[in-house]
């Protein structure tokens, strides 16, 4: 089908995105009840909540359960998805029990969206982390989806490094076309416009072709630091020059330590009488707390009765090491994926993911790959603005286009044309 719905299923939170035609753009969907600015909208929170009243059970979605507190017959089910870790074919109890409550949820919410309730049976894949099980995973996953409604039939797992991979440095274009002069009546993807080759990245590449003369090779590393993994994407070309971009060789890798990893150095950072907070606090309240630490500042809470200020002068500068540690850690992972699978130098650094957008964390990676000759930008910021092919959008829908792809390129690469081929082929429904 034309048409494909990829669901970027987060330890924090969850994105949906649609393409509704071969060449539409993969778009994310937004929910205004998530919040007041474009990049809250498009993140679902992956939490379901448990009340339970004696023989009574009542359950919270998303918002509504990110604001309980677990305690007192509440159960709060959040970053569920670690358990992916496992290599055990059987998952965790809590871990079906959420899930099997999240993914009809989830559908019951994207069939009330304007736009996706037109495309909800549309064929749907699901990204998961990349730690190279995804055949154990896929029977109960498949079960699961379909019970809750969605279409999961054929290859509907994808791994989150690659389809974040395709959706930041496509920006979300979809491009097919019949090539001329040939016999085939097949739709065929045109990897050069989508990675556009005008004065996109493909225009970086001969940049950097330019530069380093004799070489004509080029790659692109993508960092995204999120929740529970950190995912790298590596693309190249061995030949930019030819003119042919359908040779790409991409790899990638997830790592099981994230912004998760950070909470935990925080609340140690914090001294003995933090140590519980996350578990006292609802998942909103932690965030709110987290996100004022991480920025500077202070912030208040009361515990056992009495009112705490958090993030002081002596605490502030325990954070900062941590922060500081942490993004260091991010790097001596992304360090060990390249020694495995780059082969040459590394032209471009694309940051991703919400961990990138933690000062202290973006100021490492920053340092470590722009002191390495790299050029290194941020998905959010300025390059990808210059596009011939985007010129029916202004520029100012194009840098709120790339802001929403720091947290949401995972769920628009997922939705791609990229991934609907068969030896190079587009599989079309007659």
């Amino acid at each position: 089908m034309a048409q494909s719905i990829c669901i970027d299923f987060g330890s924090t939170y969850t994105k949906v995105a649609l393409r509704n035609d071969w060449n539409s753009p993969g778009t994310l969907a937004t929910f205004s009840q998530f919040g007041r600015t474009p990049e809250a909208q498009i993140c679902v929170p992956s939490i379901v909540c448990e009340s339970r009243r004696g023989k009574m059970s009542k359950w919270y979605y998303f918002n509504e359960a990110a604001d309980l507190r677990p305690g007192e017959g509440i159960i709060v089910y959040r970053n569920w998805k670690s358990h992916f870790s496992t290599p055990q074919p059987e998952p965790d109890p809590d871990l079906l029990t959420a899930a099997g409550k999240f993914f009809p949820e989830l559908r019951k919410l994207c069939s009330m969206h304007p736009v996706l309730k037109e495309f909800i049976d549309a064929p749907t894949r699901l990204c998961v982390p990349d730690f190279g099980r995804l055949g154990v995973w896929k029977t109960w996953l498949q079960t699961i989806l379909c019970s809750a409604g969605w279409n999961c039939k054929g290859q509907f797992l994808l791994t989150e490094p690659e389809a974040n991979l395709i959706g930041a440095l496509t920006c979300g274009r979809n491009s097919v076309w019949t090539p001329p002069k040939t016999n085939s009546t097949s739709l065929q993807i045109r990897m050069m416009r989508m990675f556009d080759g005008d004065s996109g990245l493909l225009g970086k590449a001969r940049d950097a072709m330019l530069f380093h003369r004799d070489d004509k090779r080029y790659s692109a590393l993508i960092i995204d630091v999120g929740a529970y993994t950190t995912d790298c994407g590596l693309i190249s070309w061995e030949d930019v020059s030819s003119g042919e971009f359908n040779s790409q060789n991409i790899q990638t890798k997830s790592d099981e330590i994230g912004v998760r990893d950070l909470d935990n150095d925080l609340l140690g950072a914090l001294g003995q009488d933090c140590k519980n907070l996350r578990d006292e606090m609802s998942f909103s309240e932690f965030e709110r707390m987290k996100m004022a630490l991480l920025l500077g500042k202070e912030y208040s809470v009361v515990m056992n009765g009495k009112p705490r200020v958090i993030g002081g002068a002596e605490e502030k500068d325990r954070i900062g090491s941590v922060v500081m540690n942490f993004g260091a850690r991010i790097v001596a992972v992304v360090d060990a994926f390249l020694k495995h699978k780059a082969h040459g130098r590394v032209d471009t650094v694309v940051l991703t993911g919400g961990g990138t957008l933690i000062p202290g964390v973006n100021e490492v990676l920053k340092n470590r790959f722009s002191g390495a000759g790299s050029h290194v930008v941020e998905l959010g910021g300025q390059m990808f603005l210059n596009s011939k092919l985007d010129q029916d959008l202004s520029r100012d829908d194009r840098l709120a286009r790339n802001q929403l792809l720091v947290r949401g390129a995972s769920a628009v690469g997922g939705a791609s044309v990229y991934f609907d081929t068969k030896g190079g082929t587009l599989e079309i429904d007659q």
